[in-house]
Formats: structure tokens, sequence, C-alpha cells
């Protein structure tokens, strides 16, 4: 009877794990990139000879940068002119941030995402300058940064809690014993 206690206790300490692992997986992005909380579209339209779509998300420490442009159809050569090169800065008055590199995306072939690091809150400058066989654009675009707002992660420690609780109970608790009569 030692031995049907002992898996019963097994069985249901894997279906506790393999419940968990569901929940959090079920939890996750299906893509790599996703919008963040907090993001904001900049800039929609032409810049030199790129269709350009520019989102940040703009926070003190944290100011993601993702660029998606793809070349104005109709110029000479139409089709995609791939890789592109993007280097992205942040400027305020005396102070810069980069250039840094943008580094292509892993969802669509056309999206790129930088992530610049001011160290204070205020109206920074991004300076984006976007380079191919197309030819070279820049824009420049105000963007507010902000604190995070962002307090304790609350749903996360519940979440952790109710999966590590639950396995500890199973591993750690004694089970009373039967004596066979």
């Amino acid at each position: 009877m030692a031995l049907a206690g002992r898996m019963r206790r097994a069985y249901l300490l894997a279906f506790t794990a393999v419940t968990a692992a569901a929940m959090v997986c079920s939890a996750l992005p299906v893509s790599a990139h996703t919008t963040h909380e907090g993001s904001e579209t900049l800039f929609k339209g032409v810049s030199g000879p790129y269709e350009v779509l520019v989102t940040v998300v703009p926070l003190v420490g944290f100011l993601e940068v993702t660029i998606v442009a793809d070349p104005v159809m109709g110029d000479a050569g139409d089709g995609p002119s791939y890789p592109l090169r993007i280097a992205v800065l942040a400027s305020r008055e005396s102070l810069r941030i980069g250039p840094e590199a943008a580094q292509q995306g892993r969802t669509s072939v056309n999206e790129y995402v930088a992530v610049l690091r001011p160290d204070m809150p205020g109206r920074w400058d991004i300076v984006i300058n976007i380079d191919s066989d197309r030819g070279p654009s820049s824009l420049t675009l105000p963007v507010q940064v902000r604190e995070s707002s962002r307090g304790f992660p609350w749903a996360v420690l519940v979440a952790a809690l109710g999966i590590v609780l639950p396995i500890l109970w199973l591993v750690f608790v004694p089970r009373k014993r039967r004596r066979p009569s």
C-alpha cells in the first residue's frame, strides 16, 4: 500500500507541475516582440524613400524604439531592399545617448528595434537614420520620457505562490499512514 500512496502522490505532483507549466505558457506572448503597455505611435508616414512606422515605450531607463520601414512602391527598382541599416539616438539639451544600431525584429523582416537608456524624464528628441541601397532618410521625433508607473507585480507573486505552494505541500506534508488490519 505504501507504494500505491507514493505513486498517487507522484502522479498528483506531476499533474500539478504540468498544469502550472500550461498556465505559465498560456500567459506568454505568442510572438517574440509584442506591443508593450504604454507604447505610443510617434510617426506613421513617408520619410525619404521609405514608408515608416515608429512606436516607442518611453520610460526612464528603457526607451524602446520600434521602426517598421518599407521602401515606397513606385520608386525605381520596386521591391524590398533588405537589410536596412538603422541607427537610433536620443538627445536632450547637452545629453546624447547612442547612436544604437537597431536590430532586426523577430516578427517581420522589416521590423527593427533599438533600446536606449535615458536617465531622466522629460522631453527627448529621437533621431532615426535609415539607410539602404534605396538611399538615406533621417527623422527627428520628440518624445516625452516618463517615470515607470509600475508598482509591485502582485499578480506575478500570487501566480507564483499558487504554483509553488501546492507543490511544496505535496512534497513536504507527511501523509497519515494506514496500518494494515
